[in-house]
């Protein structure tokens, strides 16, 4: 007999009650994200809708114009009835939720609204059937991951996934196809937004097909992981609205501009964590295997190789950064310091960070010694997970892991401390402090799953999470060699004095943990489970 309901994905009658609970308020849990998210992606086919009509009518530009107006005279009444007319209802939610400043003032999300009936039809229509099909993912993508569905329902599964598929593909072309015909002035936040959609677009598709060659392979778990990481990164789309929002109210006297610098900082690692919370959930779901997977992802023959050069890469890395943590946060620590800084930072960046680290020698010092011995138990733990043979490691292994969540765990700490004192963002020091404290939560958030782990037990979960750790700790010392890179590239003078290199190569770091989630699509956590 087939099972219908949430209760069904508890094992069949042997399960133990708070395991058979734990796993209805999982399925619960993606059920309510995706409903929500369906409801988000309801709203943005509205707003591509609105969007698409200033293709052919002239009055919605006027329109948003005139509401611009009416709301800077201070007359408000019926505003939001024009704003929802020419706009979007989800714009009109925004506006509720932030201050007048944020949304219609100098430099306010209107101003974004009226761009974009100002570009070329061509280019509005191209933004407006991105949308709408970043929508329907949005309302279909969600259920996707929820195990009972997929038994249940197959043929709507399979159905779902084929429009998912071409509809984010699709998206992603026209997101191409926009950056590609628009101006990088004419852009949203320019340099900024411009990288990263490319990264996203580059993301997800290289996500989608590698989920389709696992599929033509019937490597069904590999397939999971790779639609997760796809799904996980077209969620910047709603959660750019929501980090608006609440930045927002963190920061109330200020522009939508600055507000997003904030937004940006953590936007996209903060979605694949989430992607990676939905992969756990979604194998939280699924029974365990009693034999080993006979379609582990990677031929036998070739698994021995790959854990070898993954191993050898990610000591590499790890060496890496201790070297720049050593070098930056030691021998000669600060922005000042550092000559690329002084050339591709904003000068008042580099004296904000010299300002409120320059003399905290202590807690610079807890951190480089934190930092390095994690990264150099962590290179131990990894030869010993990876290279060695298992049998007789795993116990020196939970040690290393043990000793590694403390030691992340106080680098994480100074790293969240310095960015209270760094403070909120502008557009004197951008960001502010945001980096700081989204990468130290990283390291604390792995340290506690390290540890639950080790209270488990789980050799296989210590080995995924140590994986996280490894890119957590690399995002601090990245900066210092994402920067380099960005000033390679032909930069004009007046949008790096605007920050851009600095933000992107303060973000860069995290961004590296979609490799992490790549790596779970292979890891001994996803193969012990039954992908169904």
């Amino acid at each position: 007999m087939k099972r219908t309901t949430l209760s069904a994905v508890a094992s069949a009658g042997n399960a133990s009650p708070v395991l058979a609970l734990s796993r209805r308020l999982a399925a619960i849990g993606i059920v309510l994200f995706a409903v929500m998210m369906g409801l988000y992606g309801l709203l943005a086919i509205e707003t591509a809708q609105v969007n698409f009509a200033a293709t052919y009518d002239d009055s919605v530009l006027q329109q948003r114009l005139e509401t611009r107006a009416q709301a800077q005279s201070g007359q408000v009444e019926g505003i939001e009835a024009r704003a929802w007319a020419s706009s979007g209802l989800v714009w009109v939610g925004i506006s509720k939720l932030t201050s007048p400043k944020q949304w219609y003032g100098s430099e306010g999300m209107f101003d974004t609204v009226i761009h974009y009936a100002e570009m070329p039809r061509s280019r509005i229509a191209n933004l407006s059937l991105h949308s709408l099909l970043g929508g329907i993912c949005m309302v279909i993508g969600g259920f996707q991951f929820w195990p009972a569905f997929r038994r249940r329902y197959p043929r709507w599964h399979r159905a779902a996934g084929i429009t998912y598929i071409v509809a984010a593909q699709t998206a992603m072309i026209m997101a191409m196809v926009f950056l590609i015909r628009s101006p990088l002035r004419e852009l949203y936040d320019t340099l900024t937004f411009s990288v990263g959609l490319w990264y996203l677009a580059i993301g997800v598709t290289l996500s989608l097909w590698l989920s389709l060659y696992h599929l033509s392979r019937r490597e069904i778990a590999q397939h999971q992981v790779y639609m997760v990481i796809s799904y996980a990164l077209l969620l910047t789309a709603p959660f750019t609205r929501i980090y608006w929002v609440a930045a927002g109210m963190l920061f109330p006297g200020s522009s939508q501009i600055v507000v997003n610098y904030v937004a940006s900082a953590v936007l996209t690692p903060t979605c694949i964590l989430m992607g990676y919370a939905l992969l756990c959930l979604n194998r939280w779901l699924q029974e365990d295997r009693t034999a080993p997977n006979p379609r582990p992802g990677v031929a036998p023959a070739w698994q021995q190789r790959l854990r070898s050069a993954f191993t050898l890469l990610a000591m590499l890395l790890a060496g890496a950064g201790a070297i720049t943590v050593w070098w930056f946060y030691i021998l000669h620590p600060g922005l000042a310091s550092f000559a690329t800084a002084r050339e591709l930072v904003p000068a008042s960046v580099i004296a904000h960070d010299g300002a409120v680290l320059g003399e905290l020698t202590v807690s610079r010092l807890i951190y480089a010694a934190s930092t390095l011995a994690a990264l150099l138990v962590l290179m131990l733990l990894l030869w010993h997970a990876f290279q060695r043979a298992e049998v007789n490691r795993k116990r020196l292994v939970m040690q290393c892991a043990a000793v590694l969540a403390v030691l992340a765990a106080v680098g994480g700490m100074v790293l969240i401390y310095w960015g209270g004192l760094l403070g909120g963002p502008s557009h004197g020091v951008l960001s502010g402090g945001a980096p700081f404290v989204l990468n130290g939560s990283c390291q604390l958030l792995f340290a506690l799953l390290l540890g639950g782990a080790l209270w488990r037990g789980s050799h296989a979960l210590i080995k995924e999470f140590s994986v996280f750790m490894l890119f957590c700790l690399l995002a601090t010392p990245v900066f210092y060699w994402a920067l380099p890179i960005f000033g390679l590239f032909p930069v004009p003078a007046d949008i790096v004095q605007q920050g851009h290199l600095y933000r992107l190569s303060m973000y860069a770091g995290l961004y590296l943990l979609i490799f992490a989630m790549a790596y779970s699509a292979y890891s001994t956590v996803t193969q012990q489970k039954f992908a169904r």
